[in-house]
């Protein structure tokens, strides 16, 4: 049986910060860039500079797209199993590059509402339409 973990707004934000700090590297990666000769704080630039070309040649724009599209699949309320899910994914592409990963539970209050619905409106508070949200909470 598998254990539902509690979702926390730390590990929701690292979901958001990965994928948003992807986009700009693939999106970089893209063009090619000309390191400068020299960088304040560093007695030689040459060595960071090979370091960085081999980091911005790996992200894909492309491929940026489509673990955004993956990641955004489902709605993934915190604590669900969608949530927990993404989480399992992120984690396996972060084991998958090398780094020690684990997903560690933790206990959190969390107000989930009760209904989801859209009400719309005219200016002086007239109602033109209502109805229910699709996404199950």
């Amino acid at each position: 049986m598998r254990r539902m973990l509690p979702a926390t707004p730390a590990r929701r934000s690292l979901l958001v910060a990965a994928a948003a700090a992807l986009l700009p590297f693939a999106i970089t990666a893209q063009t090619a860039v000309t390191p400068p000769d020299s960088v304040f704080g560093y007695k030689d630039f040459a060595a960071q500079a090979k370091i960085d070309q081999t980091f911005l040649a790996v992200p894909d724009a492309k491929l940026a797209g489509e673990e955004l599209k993956t990641l955004t699949a489902a709605p993934h309320i915190a604590a669900s199993k969608e949530d927990y899910a993404t989480a399992e994914y992120v984690a396996g592409k972060f084991k998958a590059a090398g780094l020690e990963t684990t997903i560690v539970p933790y206990k959190v209050w969390l107000n989930l509402p009760v209904e989801s619905k859209i009400v719309a409106t005219t200016a002086d508070g007239k109602q033109l339409m209502t109805g229910r949200l699709s996404h199950t909470l």
